[in-house]
């Protein structure tokens, strides 16, 4: 079941996809049509459920990817561990399978570790990445520190959100979990974080035990485009009881995004504009048919190059 508890009164019911990647099982849920896409990819442990109150926001905007990753929800345990670059790799691999197109990927705990790997792997694929209480805090990279925290982050979060968390770290089972946990202990988020050339959103509820304002602020410095932000009242899971809020940032950088690709464009078309006139003035003045042609040429190359450049920042 998707949807265990919900501030909405109707949810459209998710479209499942299963596919097989590279031997390993993935599940990915769909809401929404349109255009514009939003990948969500979650923690360990869990599954696409928490989503849900984004998702359905979302939706109405755009068409809503949600990855379930192998060996989490109903998807059979890989064999070996899987690193965090494993993961994303398999993620990247997902998307390309569905292509789906540049999309702005969303990620949750360890899926903001995925999702930056993501972007390094494969740029054309990411338009902007927001991440959601980011893991791991530097200065608590341990598996009884993060237990801990965990425990006092289960205190502040809603009923639902406990019941879909443990009930998914069921489904998951402790043996895959503890494989999983030391990949994400061991990965390097702000060692990697700057990798990324898209623009980046981090998000982190104010009340939030595990991802403490300094580690995103720390993040947010480290990369080339980043910003961080607080959402009010919110725990680690703040994208199930803040949705609406949560949802305004990831189209705030929609928009963002869009906004500078079409600057882009129009810096395109000016260059290839003025790279025509100086080609054809040459031809006057070096010979009328030798000018020409290379004018044209240039000028062809010029707007091709710029066409190019934008439809990538388009997507």
């Amino acid at each position: 079941m998707f949807v265990l508890s919900q501030p909405f009164s109707t949810v459209e019911a998710p479209r499942a996809v299963e596919l097989t990647v590279e031997g390993l099982a993935f599940t990915v849920r769909t809401l929404g049509s349109g255009s514009k896409t939003f990948v969500l990819v979650h923690g360990i442990g869990t599954s696409s459920r928490y989503f849900a109150p984004l998702a359905a926001q979302l939706a109405r905007h755009g068409t809503v990817l949600l990855i379930e990753m192998p060996g989490f929800a109903a998807n059979a345990n890989p064999r070996r561990p899987l690193t965090v670059p494993d993961f994303a790799h398999l993620v990247e691999r997902a998307l390309e399978q569905l292509d789906c197109g540049p999309a702005t990927i969303i990620g949750h705990s360890m899926g903001c570790q995925v999702v930056v790997e993501v972007a390094i792997l494969n740029p054309a694929a990411v338009t902007s990445l927001v991440l959601l209480g980011p893991t791991v805090n530097r200065k608590e990279r341990t598996a009884w520190k993060q237990g801990l925290r965990l425990l006092q982050d289960t205190c502040l979060e809603p009923p639902a959100v406990n019941f879909i968390v443990f009930s998914d770290y069921a489904r998951c089972g402790l043996r895959w979990y503890l494989k999983t946990l030391p990949q994400m202990l061991g990965h390097r988020l702000e060692e990697r974080i700057g990798l990324v050339s898209t623009p980046v959103l981090i998000l982190r509820g104010k009340r939030d035990p595990i991802v403490p304002e300094r580690w995103t602020r720390e993040l947010a410095e480290a990369c080339r485009n980043g910003t961080a932000e607080t959402i009010e009242g919110g725990a680690h899971v703040m994208m199930f009881r803040h949705a609406a809020a949560v949802a305004a940032g990831c189209l705030a950088m929609l928009s963002r995004t869009s906004d500078a690709a079409a600057a882009g464009m129009v810096t395109g078309t000016t260059g290839a504009d003025t790279e025509t006139t100086a080609g054809m003035a040459t031809g006057t003045t070096a010979g009328m048919a030798t000018g020409t042609t290379a004018g044209m040429a240039t000028g062809t190359t010029a707007a091709g190059t710029a066409t190019n450049t934008a439809t990538g920042a388009c997507r």
